[in-house]
């Protein structure tokens, strides 16, 4: 855990079941996109099954928070949002507040920046706890990059606290092979003795 910030029905029930007026009603296109009783196929609005509805807008919009200090954010980082992108409609990029980790209107400055172009992506401040932090921003998920089975085994414990928290569930990403060295922690060790830091930081493309 880690620092907080501040659909229509189916006629016919989603599953087929009796219609709000105590009817059973067929639900067009069938509950499961199956042939209506006419024979002909058509879709039902909103996707029986959470899918895009017809206007093009999504019925519940999935949207996962990548919270960290991000102190600050790295190639690795960036990779993981690049990846997780195609599998949510939207990532809340949350940068935890901690009065031993300093730096955040910076670093916020910087993610909002890089991802200036990216509608799908936002980018905020927290403090407080990760999962009241998601509830306030309607996330449905947490995102999680994991290097190692260490940190797979201390994610689980997190994931695990944050669903009984909040019924929050975690999608885990693993880290790239060539990315598995790459922490904050190395490159502000890096930049401390004077070293290149740029390869690790992302630049906007």
């Amino acid at each position: 855990m880690t620092p907080k910030s501040h659909n229509a029905s189916v006629p016919g029930g989603a599953l087929g079941g009796p219609a709000l007026d105590g009817h059973h009603k067929p639900s067009p296109g069938g509950a499961l996109g199956g042939p209506a009783l006419d024979g002909h196929r058509k879709p039902s609005p909103g996707g029986a099954l959470g899918g895009p509805a017809l206007d093009g807008h999504h019925e519940s919009t999935r949207v996962a928070m990548f919270a960290g200090s991000f102190n600050p954010f790295t190639i690795g980082h960036a990779s993981i949002v690049e990846r997780a992108l195609p599998l949510v409609d939207k990532i809340v990029i949350a940068i935890g507040e901690n009065i031993d980790k300093p730096g955040a209107a910076g670093t916020l400055q910087s993610i909002q920046e890089l991802y200036a172009s990216e509608p799908r992506v936002e980018v905020i401040t927290y403090t407080g706890l990760t999962v009241d932090a998601a509830r306030d921003h309607a996330c449905r998920f947490l995102l999680r990059g994991v290097r190692s089975v260490k940190d797979f085994e201390a994610e689980m414990t997190l994931a695990d606290i944050n669903r009984r928290l909040a019924g929050i569930e975690t999608i885990f990403i693993p880290t790239l092979p060539e990315l598995s060295y790459v922490s904050s922690s190395m490159v502000r060790e890096l930049a401390h003795h004077g070293h290149d830091i740029s390869p690790y930081i992302p630049t906007k493309q």
